[in-house]
């Protein structure tokens, strides 16, 4: 048992908390976090248990600062970074769910007010590269600008252009930054119909045609050896030697709507895939190997509305969520290691 749920049992004030509020709703590697536009909201998912609760906003986070969200990553160290669809990069606290908007900025020159990360700005990814322990990783912005590298380097934020506009950045919906030996190196960028690879050191991009109804595209792995992971109903690609494709529906079929977003596990993790689905109430599906197909487990969001606009795997466990003067209550109530919504049966 743990402290925290002994503590919401003994503080008792004769109120009712909400579930999430006295849950361990800790995000542990491997566990989804989904953006839904339309509650303005994130939520994070169990896959195993298929238990939902409220990421953020939660109780005691504060205010909500979530508009039309549509992108979102997690950095490893700690923190969660979502994009607005008006021009806003917020980063979220794991611990308390508190949101903020990043500020560009120089330990000389001070705050220079929110990053620049463009015209309505579409999706999100972040570098697993790091030069050094002491360094954090850098986010990339999908926006119709072009896609810009968010510099966060040790003392200052910065905003800077990497990949002018261009006929496929014009109708992209997703974006997938894949890092080499010496730190990020392209960029996979997909529309609804197709993929485009692009090279942060110069030359034209390379073109792919994935189909029609691509919801979201995402690399899982490094620029060496790695797998393409993209949405239309389903795909799937090994970028390394011997590609294979697997395209439409899988033959267990049944699972698979309309796509609105995809997600993988990383490559430190069995590889499942995710996908979002434009059902009411939303559903993700997830789809993890065995044999030489692909068993679906549909993750029905009840009581949802919206549609989920993006998703991302924790690749490790976030900060453990503290106990805010909100929590204190009467959790003894409640059940409180029960998600806000029980599982499928």
């Amino acid at each position: 048992m743990s402290a925290r749920f002994l503590l919401c049992l003994l503080v008792t004030t004769g109120m009712f908390a909400s579930e999430s509020a006295c849950a361990d709703v800790r995000v542990r590697a491997g566990d989804l976090l989904a953006v839904v536009q339309g509650s303005d909201r994130i939520l994070h998912v169990v896959p195993e248990t298929e238990q939902v609760y409220d990421f953020s906003p939660r109780e005691g986070s504060g205010p909500n600062r979530l508009f039309q969200p549509n992108g979102i990553a997690i950095d490893r160290d700690g923190t969660v970074f979502v994009t607005n669809a008006t021009g806003e990069l917020i980063s979220i606290d794991p611990s308390t769910g508190a949101q903020s908007i990043v500020h560009g900025f120089d330990i000389l020159f001070g705050d220079f007010g929110p990053v620049d990360i463009g015209a309505s700005p579409r999706s999100i990814d972040i570098s697993d590269y790091k030069a050094s322990p002491s360094d954090r990783r850098d986010l990339f912005v999908l926006s119709t600008d072009g896609i810009r590298r968010i510099d966060r380097a040790a003392g200052s934020l910065s905003s800077e252009i990497l990949v002018a506009p261009d006929a496929t950045i014009a109708n992209a919906i997703g974006l997938s930054i894949v890092d080499d030996a010496t730190g990020p190196s392209t960029a996979w960028v997909a529309t609804t119909t197709d993929a485009a690879l692009y090279d942060f050191v110069g030359g034209l991009p390379s073109a792919y045609s994935l189909g029609a109804t691509v919801g979201g595209i995402e690399f899982r792995g490094t620029a060496s050896l790695g797998t393409l992971v993209y949405s239309r109903s389903f795909g799937f690609a090994n970028s390394g030697n011997g590609v294979f494709l697997l395209l439409g529906p899988l033959s267990t079929g049944g699972s698979f709507f309309y796509p609105t977003a995809v997600a993988a596990t990383p490559p430190s993790q069995p590889i499942v895939i995710y996908t979002a689905q434009l059902t009411s109430p939303p559903q993700i599906v997830a789809a993890a190997p065995s044999g030489n197909d692909y068993v679906q487990t549909p993750i029905v969001l009840a009581g949802e509305s919206g549609s989920i606009t993006a998703m991302a795997v924790s690749p490790a466990a976030l900060p453990e969520p503290g106990l805010g003067v909100g929590t204190f209550s009467a959790c003894f109530a409640l059940a409180a290691l029960r998600a806000r919504r029980a599982p499928r049966t």
